[in-house]
C-alpha cells in the first residue's frame, strides 16, 4: 500500500488458496494503535519495570519514583476502579461498548459527556441500530464523511482513506497499474465488487462516484443502516441488501472481481467460514482486502 515505513510495520499480507481461486487479504492495522499493542511477545512476558525518566529525582524517603510514575500509577489505579464498578454494576456480564459520538470528519465529539456505556452482549445488529438513532440528526446524506462510520486514518484523519486504499489495491492486483487522481471515466473497466459489511452505505457511495462502470452490492444486518440507505441517501445505482455478509450472493447473482471488508470481519463470528464463504463468491484470480483491527506482530 505504499505506506510510510512507520506504518509499514502495521501491514500484513496473506495469500490464502481456494481451489482455482487466489484470495488476497491485505491486514491493515490503524495508524492510532497505542503502542502497547505493538510490543514483542517477549516484553509483554517481562516483568513489569517502573518508568522512569533520563535522571529521576528520589524522594524524601530516598525512593526511585518519580512525578510522572505516581500520577501513572493513580490513573492505573482509578481506571481498575472504575472499570471494577462498571462491571458491578451491569452484573460482571458481557463486553462493553463505548459509544462514542463522531463528527463529520469521523473525529469524537462530546454529545455523551457524562460517558455513558451500554452492554449489548454481541448484538451487533443491535449495537449498531442505536449508534445509527443516536446519530442520524448529525449525519447528511450529501456529505459522506457524515456517515462513513470508521475511524480516521492517516495523517489527514479521513475516514475515507479506507476507500482509496481498497481502490488502490484494487488497481494494482488486478490491472497492474495505480488508479487515477480523480473519478475514473464512464468507459474504464468494469468491476463487480461487494462490500462485506457495508455499514450505511459510505464505501458504496464513494466507489459510485469515484468508479461509475464498477457494479457495486453491499450488505448489512442492521435494520435502521439499511433504512438510510434506502430512504435518506440520494438516488444511487448500487444495490444494498439487509442479509449477512456470509451469504455474499444472491440466487442468479454473477461471481465478484472484487470483496472488500471494512472494520467488519471483527464481528464475524467464524472467521475461516467468512472467508470461505467469500472466496467461493469470487471469480477466478479474484481478490480480496480487508482493513481491520489486528495485533502487529
Amino acid at each position: 500500500l505504499h505506506a510510510s515505513k512507520k506504518q509499514q510495520r502495521n501491514v500484513v499480507n496473506v495469500y490464502v488458496g481456494s481451489r482455482s481461486r487466489r484470495v488476497v487479504v491485505s491486514l491493515q492495522s490503524f495508524y492510532n494503535i497505542p503502542r502497547m499493542f505493538r510490543r514483542r511477545q517477549q516484553e509483554r512476558e517481562s516483568s513489569f519495570q517502573f518508568p522512569r525518566t533520563s535522571s529521576p529525582r528520589r524522594n524524601h524517603r530516598g525512593g526511585c519514583f518519580t512525578w510522572s510514575t505516581s500520577i501513572s500509577l493513580a490513573l492505573l489505579a482509578l481506571f481498575w476502579t472504575t472499570a471494577g464498578f462498571l462491571l458491578g454494576r451491569h452484573g460482571g456480564g458481557g463486553v462493553a461498548s463505548p459509544l462514542v459520538p463522531v463528527d463529520t470528519h469521523g473525529r469524537p465529539s462530546d454529545a455523551l459527556s457524562s460517558g455513558e456505556w451500554a452492554f449489548f452482549e454481541g448484538d451487533i445488529n443491535g449495537y449498531y441500530n442505536k449508534l445509527e438513532r443516536d446519530e442520524h440528526k448529525r449525519r447528511r446524506p450529501a456529505v459522506i464523511t457524515s456517515y462513513a462510520v470508521h475511524r480516521w486514518m492517516g495523517p489527514q484523519k479521513s475516514t475515507l482513506e479506507h476507500y482509496a486504499l481498497v481502490r488502490r489495491s484494487l488497481y494494482e492486483l488486478l490491472f497492474s497499474d495505480f488508479p487515477p487522481a480523480g473519478p475514473s471515466a464512464p468507459s474504464a473497466a468494469s468491476l463487480r465488487v461487494f462490500d462485506a459489511g457495508c455499514g450505511l452505505g459510505a464505501g458504496l457511495m464513494w466507489f459510485e462516484q469515484h468508479e461509475p462502470s464498477w457494479e457495486m452490492v453491499g450488505h448489512t444486518i442492521s435494520e435502521d443502516q439499511f433504512q438510510w440507505i434506502t430512504q435518506d441517501l440520494p438516488a444511487h445505482r448500487f444495490t444494498a441488501r439487509l442479509q449477512t455478509y456470509d451469504e455474499p450472493l444472491a440466487p442468479g447473482d454473477a461471481l465478484y472481481d472484487a470483496i472488500y471488508s471494512i472494520e467488519a470481519v471483527v464481528h464475524s463470528p467464524d472467521l475461516a467460514a467468512s472467508i470461505q464463504a467469500w472466496s467461493h463468491a469470487l471469480r477466478p484470480g479474484g481478490v480480496l482486502v480487508i482493513i481491520d483491527d489486528f495485533l502487529a506482530p
